[in-house]
């Protein structure tokens, strides 16, 4: 009887210097996670889907967001059962540190003395810091003025970025996502790290609440944090002059370099200015305040 296969697998080859934008690329289209298999002829990325997603749509859209990396060769895709996947993805989470004060690690690694803890469970949803994105978020809000703030915190995945601010001492944290796996991943998060009663976690495309909750309502949020994609950070950052308080910040990431010029552009329409620009490897985060 065949094998009920829970997620599709794609393999990717590419140049080795490519690899790590083109994994993350893969990741905010859709991919539950990957990981780089090198070899003397450059690497082949492995990528995982849920089963039902359409894969060629989602690397269509990889391949227009980074012209200069792409378009790929054939790839490979087969059937993967999620257990294969879950291990392999567990062996490859290593802790690492944000700053001289901050550490993300998983529940089984040994806690440093001295240190600030965020601890994921790594799950499959994403948004453990891993990858360049988060971590250029993470660095940018918690090296902020967080303290008593309320915090908006745009796809939340697996809620790493609600559980830091929440943790730096915002007052309160609203964490959206459309995903339910993810979702349910950043509750056990929340509440492994002890701040359930500062993050609320909503189910909503958060553009859409962020839509709502500015309806008729004057400004009320310190801070947004959005890991997405250029074209979700720009169309969000449309909204935001009507939900950050004059003066508030807004962290952008999610953004491959060819983009990065598009969203500058719409930040200062809309009235943001610039204050910092942080980059690794071919992605950027902005940070900006709201002048108006």
């Amino acid at each position: 009887m065949p094998q009920h296969h829970e997620w599709t697998e794609v393999h990717l080859r590419t140049k080795s210097a490519h690899a790590p934008t083109l994994s993350e690329a893969l990741i905010r289209e859709g991919a539950s996670g990957t990981w780089l298999q090198d070899d003397a002829g450059g690497t082949t990325i492995v990528a995982f889907f849920p089963s039902r997603t359409d894969v060629c749509s989602r690397l269509a859209s990889v391949e227009a967001a980074l012209p200069g990396l792409t378009p790929f060769p054939e790839p490979a895709v087969s059937g993967a059962l999620a257990r294969d996947w879950e291990q392999v993805w567990r062996e490859q989470f290593h802790p690492f540190r944000v700053g001289e004060r901050w550490a993300v690690q998983a529940p089984w690694h040994e806690r440093p003395a001295g240190i600030e803890i965020i601890e994921i469970e790594p799950g499959m949803a994403f948004g453990t810091g891993l990858h360049h994105t988060t971590r250029l978020c993470l660095e940018a809000l918690l090296e902020s003025e967080v303290a008593g703030s309320t915090v908006v915190d745009v796809g939340a995945g697996s809620g790493v970025l609600a559980v830091a601010a929440a943790k730096a001492g915002a007052a309160r944290v609203l964490a959206l996502d459309c995903d339910l796996e993810a979702l349910l991943s950043a509750a056990g998060n929340v509440a492994r790290n002890g701040v359930t009663e500062r993050v609320h976690l909503f189910a909503a495309s958060g553009v859409a609440a962020i839509r709502r909750a500015a309806a008729g309502r004057p400004a009320w949020a310190d801070i947004v944090v959005a890991n997405l994609t250029p074209t979700g950070v720009s169309e969000l950052a449309g909204h935001l002059p009507g939900v950050l308080r004059p003066g508030g910040r807004f962290l952008a990431s999610g953004i491959a370099e060819p983009s990065a010029r598009g969203v500058e552009c719409r930040l200062l329409e809309q009235g943001f200015n610039i204050t910092r620009r942080r980059q690794a490897e071919d992605w950027i985060a902005f940070e900006a305040l709201l002048c108006r």
